[in-house]
């Protein structure tokens, strides 16, 4: 995919987070959809397991948004960095605000095969291919 389509629709499915969207961020997950957490936990989804964790999550972090700084493209991966507010970490939004972190969506046919979250750190950017801005 080109640069503008990928990012492209990664800035949509954290626009469908943002805005609690859960049908918009289903109809963007591909089938056997794949969730990486901070701790590398993985978990697979499909249409109505997806539907349930992102209910869910909503549910307990109702607050929950993701502020994009910068973004990249390498082929079909999206690379976002940025940082959350409201999440279940329960912490004052400035404290969470503070922590720096990366989401990669591998995107393919306009859908997200995986999305994964990572916090922002020298060797994360190295591993991934994007340049580490203090």
């Amino acid at each position: 995919m080109l640069f503008n389509e990928v990012i492209d629709v990664a800035l949509r499915f954290v626009d469908c987070i943002n805005h609690k969207d859960v049908d918009g961020i289903v109809d963007m997950l591909a089938p056997g959809h794949v969730f990486a957490d901070l701790e590398g936990n993985e978990f697979t989804f499909d249409a109505d397991s997806g539907r349930r964790a992102w209910h869910d999550y909503f549910q307990l972090s109702h607050r929950y948004l993701i502020h994009v700084g910068s973004v990249y493209a390498l082929g079909d991966l999206a690379v976002l960095c940025g940082r959350t507010t409201g999440s279940h970490m329960e912490l004052l939004h400035a404290q969470e605000f503070e922590q720096k972190l990366i989401w990669t969506a591998d995107i393919r046919h306009e859908k997200l095969n995986d999305w994964r979250i990572y916090f922002d750190r020298l060797a994360t950017r190295r591993r991934i291919g994007i340049p580490y801005i203090s």
